[in-house]
């Protein structure tokens, strides 16, 4: 049976059809899209039609298509029918059975999909193409195509998707072959093993001791698949993070600008990011790169913590479904972090190829449409946040060609745990051996097999689909505030998230702690029969969490589980025999000693060699400068820039405002929207003091990679960190977590490049070992993804690699010393005085949005910067202070048409605010670390200037003309100006 839901009156997706004719030049006049339900004929004949219509279709606009509506009364000529491919989750389809389960005592078999209804005279080999372009993803969907004269009055169905599959069993792996059989087997397998490592795993299982032990237990020999996959999984880049922990010998060639080498580096997570928080030591760290998300102290009664993960690979392969995982998936980092944290805030910093590519160069047949990737991504993002309840209230998007091959899909949460949890610090994790181990939430599938793995390998046209995974928020809900729930009862010892390496690295990792875990992959709830051992252990299939419960609490723990609806199963034991032991009906198929595991990764040794600065280019050109050499022209040109535009018709969609903590916004809304630099939310809302506060902001600045990480890296740090304090944040708590994404910087044959990519990683490591001691802000947790390219075939079949810029994004979570320190962005009054804080940079043109061919960058100055904050700190805390936005894209013409936007004021420079010898052009579009635009009442005048001392110059006056000029050189209507900046579909 099946029912398709259409609304009434049609509604013709001419957006789609557009699109479709601009990229394959194929015209469709029509295009109609329903939504369709699937049930199987046993489940029909026991639900009666009137409860399926009401529950699945609304009379007022909708009706179903062959009952109430007749598809003779439609003009179309094909029928595209999408449904899922049988494992993938289906979360429309589980919420309809759950609301099912209220009038039924039995559960139904229903998948859901859509039917896309087209008007057009292409024929069906047409049609299949544009239907992968645009309708359906074939890694985790299928489609069937009718003409209209294959049926009459109702669609032939499709079978319902049922996983079926048959396990393989447990197979033994002979590691005595070649170097070349050696490598082939771990490509084939996905197990990204290098040579070295591959040898180790040969060594260890090939030893005396291991062998007599295993003969002992009862185990082959050679090692099981099911112990090769923990290691891979363990071993993986996503995991153990190698090449932030490799030996590099660092090089550099001596005509460079800024000096580093040589250096010989034994970890550069160690001697750079480890280090620097080691020498700030602050005293509100509470834990800091040991769990699952950084905690610290900025409040009396309650901890704050933060992570930010990405979710590159799966979001290239399945936006969707890649991002939703991505945001549901640092949210139980957070929920996993201490005895259990409350997820309180998303963030977002998102970064693709402009949709505009195409226009340039038609992409490789195998990638996909930059703008699918954008909206499949912010759907994602969006059900992650508002379908959990959590308000999303910080991010950033980003354009550049090179992320054609592979997409930037950084999530991040901001999470709240009380300071204690019964008589125990809440950061402590406290499971000893006797523990059962528990885990919660869904059940485990084929999805996300290899997640880890594949994540630490480059894309290439061979993906899999396995590493898809779609996660479902309304599970996730539910087993988010169970946790909080049983934390406050003290059920459980600790916890931790079901993430990369699934239950491979989720009890390995817990293991470490009372040296041994055992459990059994029969007791593991799975979705459907047919997986093979080694799949069950390493599935990263969604919303789980695995916890360690006393016997004397597992009763209690497994009741208030049931009741709350999240599948708890015992599948273990916590020991302390030194081992991770896997047993299949207890039987014993894996045995691997943790201290191997754990500790036996070899180091990689890899060689780094640092050119000097590149031109400015993406795989499709040579970045050219975007002055028309008109000003009035160039700063409508600016505003409409990708990269400087509002994306607030993005962003309005996701829910800044549930739990009702939010004090600023992404955006200001007054009389018209304006950027904010920051979020700030309320503490007392979270049992924190009643007048307390926090920010969330960020940095990212991947424009500037080509002419120096190292100067890429200070200008993110010191861009977060002014957002910061443009918001009212003390300058002195404010605590850093640092995301990298990478292209390949180890060479091979492929990777020519790849020293001065691992150059680059050093220069970028060590410019945040020195900012972050300038600033004294620690950094609490971080991230990396190292293998961000595509390899594969352009559109004319030749070889083509797609890297992304070397990018590296730095969330920063700030304390308000009350919430009434809160600054915003906007202009608030006419006849306030506007001034420009920051140095002297105006001489020359240098790089810029507007100016990307130029290589020259204004110095730095941490130091000068950072003393500059705390003034703007104390004049913000004085009252002085109105307004304060911070310069950065686009310059400070930018930030000052976005401080005038949300109350329409009008503005006109002074006649003598340029000094001898400065550029006008380049006071107005350099960009530069450091720089501040703040707004002062005019009485307030003297004691602002005194107390600065230095370091700023008025620039000019609001008004209520609704005009921004300068002399004879320009006059802009604000207007005009907020149009150029915000008329934009996405």
């Amino acid at each position: 049976m099946r029912l398709d839901i259409i609304d009434i009156p049609l509604k013709n997706r001419k957006d789609l059809a557009t699109k479709i004719n601009l990229e394959l030049e194929l015209q469709f006049e029509a295009i109609y899209q329903s939504k369709t339900y699937w049930l199987e004929e046993e489940s029909q004949k026991n639900i009666s039609q009137n409860l399926l219509h009401s529950l699945l279709r609304d009379p007022i606009d909708q009706k179903i298509l062959g009952q109430e509506i007749a598809f003779r009364d439609i003009d179309f000529d094909y029928i595209a029918e999408i449904s899922f491919k049988p494992g993938v989750t289906d979360n429309t389809a589980r919420s309809v059975l759950m609301a099912l389960s209220h009038k039924l005592t039995h559960s139904p078999t229903i998948a859901s999909g859509q039917v896309y209804l087209l008007k057009t005279k292409h024929n069906k080999n047409e049609i299949e193409m544009m239907a992968k372009k645009f309708l359906y993803n074939p890694l985790i969907q299928r489609v069937q195509i009718y003409q209209k004269n294959e049926f009459n009055e109702e669609i032939p169905s499709l079978a319902l998707p049922t996983a079926k599959l048959q396990s393989k069993g447990i197979e033994t792996i002979n590691f005595d072959r070649n170097d070349e059989s050696l490598l082939q087997l771990s490509k084939d397998r996905l197990w990204a093993l290098s040579l070295t490592e591959l040898k180790e795993i040969k060594s260890y299982f090939n030893s005396s001791i291991i062998k007599k032990k295993r003969q002992k237990q009862g185990l082959p020999q050679n090692p099981t698949d099911v112990e090769i996959e923990i290691i891979a999984q363990t071993w993986s880049e996503h995991c153990k993070h190698k090449i932030f922990n490799a030996e590099i010998d660092y090089q550099e060639s001596p005509n460079i600008d800024k000096k580093l080498g040589p250096l010989n580096l034994k970890s550069i997570f160690k001697e750079y990011i480890k280090a620097s928080t080691e020498k700030i030591n602050c005293d509100w760290l509470v834990s800091v790169f040991s769990d699952n998300a950084g905690i610290v102290r900025f409040d009396e009664s309650v901890d704050f913590c933060l992570k930010v993960e990405t979710h590159n690979s799966p979001s290239a392969l399945d936006p969707y479904g890649g991002a939703l995982t991505g945001i549901l998936g640092v949210n139980r980092d957070i929920l996993g972090c201490g005895l259990g944290a409350k997820p309180i805030a998303n963030t977002n910093v998102l970064c693709f190829a402009h949709s505009s590519l195409l226009k340039e160069k038609k992409l490789p047949p195998k990638l996909m449409h930059p703008e699918h990737i954008l909206k499949g991504v912010h759907k994602g993002i969006e059900d992650g946040g508002n379908k959990s309840g959590i308000p999303t209230v910080n991010g950033a998007i980003f354009f550049h060609d090179n992320y054609a091959g592979k997409p930037l899909v950084y999530c991040g949460t901001v999470g709240v745990l009380p300071q204690k949890v019964g008589q125990h610090p809440s950061h402590l994790k406290r499971h000893r051996p006797g523990d059962y181990i528990v885990i919660c939430g869904g059940s485990v599938g084929a999805d996300g097999i290899h997640g880890a793995t594949f994540s630490s390998l480059e894309l290439n046209d061979d993906a899999p689909s396995t590493a898809v995974q779609i996660g479902d928020p309304f599970t996730q809900k539910r087993l988010s505030d169970f946790v909080i729930e049983a934390r406050d009862k003290n059920l459980f010892n600790s916890i931790t998230d079901n993430g990369a390496g699934g239950l491979s690295s989720s009890v390995g990792e817990m293991a470490e702690h009372t040296n041994g875990a055992s459990i059994d992959v029969s007791k593991v709830p799975l979705k459907y029969s047919g997986l093979s051992p080694f799949e069950i252990v390493i599935s990263e299939s969604q919303e789980r969490m695995t916890f360690s419960v006393s016997p004397e609490c597992l009763e209690e723990f497994i009741k208030l589980a049931k009741k709350r609806e999240c599948n708890p199963a015992v599948i273990g034991n916590f020991h302390d025999r030194g081992s991770f032991d896997i047993y299949e009906k207890e039987e014993l198929i894996s045995s691997l000693e943790l201290e191997f595991l754990h500790d036996s990764l070899p180091a990689m040794k890899l060689k780094a060699f640092y050119e000097d600065k590149k031109t400015n280019q993406t795989w499709t050109r040579e970045v050219r400068s975007l002055s028309q050499n008109n000003l009035s022209q160039d700063v409508l040109t600016l505003l409409s820039h990708p990269n400087i535009r509002s994306k607030e018709q993005l962003v309005r969609q996701f829910d800044h405002e549930v739990q009702a903590a939010t004090i600023i916004k992404p955006f200001l809304d007054k009389k018209q929207t304006g950027p904010s630099d920051a979020a700030v939310l309320w503490s007392g809302r979270y049992g924190g003091h009643k007048d307390g506060a926090i920010s969330i902001s960020c940095g990212l600045c991947p424009e500037i990679s080509h002419l120096d990480t190292y100067l890429m890296t200070q200008l993110a740090i010191d861009e977060a960190i002014r957002n910061a304090i443009c918001s009212g944040t003390n300058p002195d708590f404010i605590a850093l977590c640092d995301n990298y994404c990478w292209p390949d910087p180890i060479e091979s044959p492929n990777n020519l490049d790849g020293p001065h990519k691992l150059a680059q990683l050093v220069r970028s490591a060590k410019a945040l070992y020195d900012t972050a001691l300038i600033y004294k802000t620690p950094f609490i947790s971080g991230k990396d993804s190292m293998k961000n390219d595509f390899i594969g075939k352009s559109f004319e079949g030749n070889q083509v690699k797609i890297s992304v810029p070397p990018t590296l994004l730095i969330t920063a979570l700030g304390k308000l010393d009350t919430k009434n320190d809160v600054m915003t962005t906007d202009f608030k009054h006419a006849d306030d005085l506007v001034y420009y804080l920051g140095e002297d940079c105006f001489n020359e043109l240098s790089f810029s949005t507007l100016h990307p061919q130029l290589h020259n960058f204004p110095t730095v100055h941490a130091q000068k910067n950072r003393d500059r904050y705390k003034k703007v700190h104390a004049l913000i805390k004085r009252k002085i202070i109105k307004s304060a936005h911070d310069i950065s894209d686009g310059g400070l013409i930018t930030s000052l048409c976005e401080s005038l936007f949300p109350q329409k004021l009008g503005f006109t420079f002074t006649n003598n605010f340029l000094k001898e010898n400065e550029s006008l052009e380049a006071f107005l579009f350099n960009e530069y670390a450091g720089g501040i635009l703040v707004s002062i009442s005019m009485k307030k005048q003297q004691e602002f200037e005194r107390f600065l001392g230095e370091g700023f110059r008025l620039i000019g006056k609001t008004n209520s003309t609704n005009f921004l000029e300068y002399k004879k050189y320009f006059s802009l209507e604000i207007n005009s100006l907020y149009q150029a900046w915000s008329d934009h579909d996405y």
